[in-house]
């Protein structure tokens, strides 16, 4: 499954953000615009990750295992697959160099 977790913590937010990614966490995402024709490549928000092949339970465990119960506010994860996004950075200057990041529906 992909998961898409969304966390809010009361500090250390980039080294909790870091430690994910080193799990295997990602902080885009690609897909299509809103008429389904152009590959689109967006960055979610500031602590919203989103992984491939993980279950939910396990995204709440790869969170605890990088900060502390007591540091997490809230913390939210949901299998993703339908989903529409708006960013508004260019996604041709985010492709650049990207080829392979293309394809619809896929997680960087």
């Amino acid at each position: 499954m992909t998961i898409i977790l969304t966390y809010d913590l009361h500090k250390d937010h980039e080294q909790v953000k870091d430690g994910l990614i080193k799990l295997g966490w990602k902080k885009n995402i690609k897909g299509t615009n809103f008429g389904g024709l152009t590959p689109s490549f967006s960055l979610l928000p500031n602590t919203t990750l989103v992984k491939e092949n993980t279950t939910v339970d396990q995204s709440l465990e790869d969170l605890l295992s990088v900060t502390t119960k007591s540091n997490i506010i809230s913390a939210f994860s949901s299998e993703i697959n339908n989903w529409k996004s708006y960013n508004p950075i260019n996604n041709r200057e985010l492709l650049k160099g990207f080829p392979a990041l293309m394809a619809k529906k896929k997680i960087s």
